[in-house]
């Protein structure tokens, strides 16, 4: 089927439209697809800010409990919900993204992760709360120690030497025990613990030294032994509730972490699907490509194709009109010489003729002469003859 120049031209443009159109199609589709992933990744990096930020809520718990700082109107603990909060909501944000099957697998594991992050906080907050109140039991029982030993001291019931028996052997011990007590919340360290565990027995010992070195002062060793006993029973409820916090702050890091962990896979499993998608576009995009520039080399040797048949032809006309041209040429060249060569004979005919023409009046002019002296000498015989 042979289609006229118009009719090529028309299809040839009308296939680069549509592979442009279809270079335009898949670049929409790219960037769309990268854009949803990026989505994704980027909500995948507000989880994990939130996770940061519960931890950070943590630590602040930690270390300052349920007080303010100075200019907040929260505490660590309604920060730490609000941080738990923002993350249910960012994890709800990236379930709500494009996701893959297996990226919605991964993401499954987050949620029972971040619930039992807040149960191991709310474990945290009972183990605090139990250390803290231990240790406000044991602040007031030092201050109604010391109160014991001023009555008794302002009472006047001891002797100079009990007196000073009572200060050596109870209230200098159980002043480093309240020092070795200091210690332990600063630290919440097992060697601590063995401290004061060891100042507590001194204390019990040089107690049994007063009571039965000072007869007369049996009702304020009975008040001094009281309140030892309930110090120790604080001194082990604090210690109870620091092992619990331990407990509690090891599984919350490590439920932190497990979150933490949980996304990574996650996040790599969207870059590695960027990274896919950037490659698949850059793979369509050059097939395309090669596509309309086959499709412009296809129409650019179609309209020369149909161009040069017709011009081809027309030369060939032309170069047979031109060889048809020269044979004639030759022709009337042969004929030229040939008249050329008959003029050149004729006028060697002429040339000859007007020779014999030039001797005949020659001769002519000769026969006139002799006939004017042949009539001169008759006209000079008429006299002589008369």
């Amino acid at each position: 089927m042979h289609l006229s120049l118009s009719a090529k031209l028309i299809l040839g443009f009308a296939v680069i439209l549509l592979i442009a159109a279809l270079a335009g199609a898949v670049a929409v589709w790219s960037i769309r697809a990268i854009d949803q992933t990026s989505d994704a990744a980027i909500a995948v990096g507000k989880v994990d800010i939130a996770i940061l930020e519960c931890r950070r809520s943590e630590k602040d718990f930690i270390l300052r409990g349920r007080g303010k700082p100075a200019g907040d109107e929260k505490d660590a603990v309604e920060k730490h919900a609000d941080a738990v909060r923002a993350l249910a909501a960012s994890e709800a944000n990236v379930a709500g993204c494009v996701l893959t099957d297996g990226q919605r697998d991964l993401l499954a594991v987050v949620g029972p992760l971040r619930t039992h992050y807040a149960m191991q906080f709310a474990d945290l907050i009972t183990a605090v709360e139990r250390r803290e109140s231990a240790f406000a039991d044991w602040r007031q029982l030092g201050w109604d120690f010391t109160a014991a030993i001023q009555v008794a001291r302002a009472t006047g019931g001891l002797s100079a030497s009990e007196l000073a028996l009572l200060d050596q052997e109870v209230v200098q011990p159980f002043l480093l025990l309240r020092i070795t007590a200091v210690y332990l919340l600063a630290t919440r360290a097992d060697a601590q613990w063995d401290g004061y565990q060891k100042q507590l027995a001194v204390v019990r010992g040089s107690f049994d030294r007063f009571a039965s070195g000072a007869p007369s002062a049996a009702a304020l060793s009975a008040s001094i032994k009281t309140l030892l006993a309930r110090y120790a029973a604080a001194g082990a409820e604090f210690h109870a509730g620091m092992l619990a916090q331990r407990t509690a702050e090891s599984a919350m890091s490590k439920a932190g972490r497990s979150i933490q962990v949980s996304l990574a896979p996650l996040a790599a499993s969207l870059t590695e699907a960027q990274h896919a998608q950037i490659a698949r576009s850059y793979l369509l995009m050059g097939i395309l490509g090669l596509g309309m520039m086959l499709a412009a080399i296809f129409v650019a040797w179609a309209v020369m194709r149909t161009v040069a048949r017709p011009v081809g032809a027309a030369a060939r006309q032309l170069v047979a009109a031109g060889e048809q041209i020269g044979a004639a040429s030759g022709q009337v060249g042969s004929s030229s010489q040939t008249l050329a060569q008959g003029a050149s004979e004729q006028a060697g005919s002429l040339e000859e003729t007007s020779a014999t023409l030039e001797e005949l009046a020659a001769g002519t002019r000769q026969n006139a002469n002799h006939a004017r002296q042949a009539d001169a000498l008759a006209k000079e015989a008429q006299p002589a003859n008369s």
